[in-house]
């Protein structure tokens, strides 16, 4: 980004990457999987799965709300949420 202008820096040609940014994008990319992993831990420890974490999330950020809207922001329909018999 160009400095206040909120515009892509195109120095360098179009796509150029500085090595800067190289470094960031693997930092990145090495991070992302071990939070995700130390977040489901702490989760785990505390009883939790990232599924029921993720319910509570979107009930906390928008409030109460029928089933049908909270399984659609999930991404999941009634089907999904029923357990299947042994």
């Amino acid at each position: 980004m160009s400095k206040g202008t909120g515009e892509a820096d195109t120095r360098g040609g179009a796509g150029a990457r500085s090595p800067i940014s190289l470094e960031l994008v693997e930092a990145f990319n090495e991070f992302g999987p071990a939070y995700m992993r130390w977040g489901q831990r702490g989760m785990r420890d505390q009883g939790a799965s990232f599924a029921r974490v993720r319910l509570l999330n979107v009930l906390a950020c928008d409030g109460p709300r029928i089933m049908s809207d909270v399984g659609e922001t999930l991404g999941v329909t009634a089907a999904d949420a029923e357990p299947t018999s042994s």
